[in-house]
């Protein structure tokens, strides 16, 4: 199956220990991606027909210094559509003025509460009135002179679960496009429910499943492509458990038969998971 969209880690390293996310524990050789190893991929990107670029991955894209270079490569040298998640609290008037100048196509920021406290209980490690004093002016400053589409999620948690209504009301006045709400998952049985998550089961396979029905769509969508030039089966395999190949030896064309293989096994990493058991709460799009 054809694939148009690369999720990009720039780095497996954050700011942030946020307790809905697994990455602190990563045992994981840390790094930042090299020029050449981005370059790289752009290009067989291109010739593969990759169509979309997501700038995210096992950790803050904005920590890398060159991050700047890679989005104005992206946009120099493809056609690509372009997208960035982030917790925000990087969002420097630099970042925005180059967000801006090259026509970011979809921005997504982690903000799960307005309540001081709660905020940092979940996004460990970031200040809420400076992340939240950036957001606003980064929201403001794409939506004076780009039609950038803005997207806030939220994972729902017993620290905030009170909060759905505050939430959506806040974001909505703000100008923003699209508010997620969502049940966090384990992240392929990488993230321990410490007793506010509520977690849902992991999915988890048996003879009378049908392989069809269960399959999750993600691997069979999306290229995940770490720091390090290697390819994973996608963003929940957070230690590359399952190789699916590396762009300084193999194409795009051979990762994805690769990646297809090893998700038809369903290998131990899918049968962990319970990704396809979270739900989004709420999903609205905003019309300004």
């Amino acid at each position: 199956m054809k694939k148009n969209l690369l999720e990009l880690e720039l780095t497996n390293t954050c700011n942030a220990r946020c307790i809905m996310c697994p990455a602190g524990d990563m045992k994981r050789k840390k790094g930042f991606m090299k020029r050449e190893t981005f370059e790289l991929i752009i290009k067989k990107g291109i010739d593969y027909g990759i169509q979309r670029v997501r700038f995210c991955g096992l950790g803050e894209p904005l920590l890398h210094e060159d991050f700047c270079h890679f989005f104005s490569y992206v946009r120099e040298h493809s056609h690509y559509i372009t997208e960035l998640i982030t917790n925000g609290s990087l969002l420097s008037k630099e970042i925005v003025q180059r967000l801006i100048d090259h026509k970011i196509d979809f921005l997504s920021i982690s903000f799960p509460s307005l309540v001081r406290e709660n905020y940092e209980r979940i996004m460990k490690g970031l200040v809420f009135n400076q992340v939240l004093e950036r957001v606003l002016e980064a929201i403001h400053e794409l939506k004076k002179v780009t039609d950038t589409h803005i997207k806030i999620t939220s994972a729902v948690t017993d620290i905030n679960c009170d909060e759905k209504t505050h939430l959506e009301h806040f974001w909505t006045q703000e100008g923003v496009d699209c508010i997620e709400l969502y049940t966090p998952h384990n992240r392929g049985g990488h993230l321990t429910d410490m007793g506010s998550l509520n977690l849902p089961p992991p999915l988890g396979y048996s003879a009378n499943t049908e392989i069809k029905k269960s399959l999750c769509p993600w691997p069979l969508r999306n290229f995940f492509m770490a720091w390090d030039g290697s390819v994973f089966l996608c963003c929940c395999d957070m230690e590359g458990e399952c190789d699916v190949g590396n762009i300084y030896s193999d194409d795009f064309s051979e990762m994805e038969k690769k990646q297809e293989s090893i998700c038809f096994k369903q290998p131990n990493l899918c049968q962990r998971c319970s990704y396809q058991r979270a739900k989004i709460i709420l999903k609205k799009e905003i019309s300004i």
